[in-house]
């Protein structure tokens, strides 16, 4: 019942989504609206804070070297 409230679609929070046969999916729209800003930087390179994350969590840096292959 309530997606079917109207001014839901409004903002967003729901999506109406025509399907087979005339009738409509009403659908809780996306969870974090656009934020209309291009980020700052790219994403990190896979592995690129892993060190440091196992470092943060206790891992002996001998063990982190010898996983990493150095």
């Amino acid at each position: 019942a309530a997606l079917a409230e109207p001014s839901y679609g409004e903002g967003g929070l729901v999506e109406a989504t025509p399907m087979p046969g005339g009738s409509t999916l009403r659908a809780p729209g996306p969870s974090l609206p656009s934020l209309g800003k291009t980020p700052e930087r790219p994403a990190p390179r896979l592995g690129e804070h892993t060190r440091s994350a196992l470092a943060d969590l206790g891992v002996d840096p001998a063990i982190i070297d010898k996983v990493a292959g150095k």
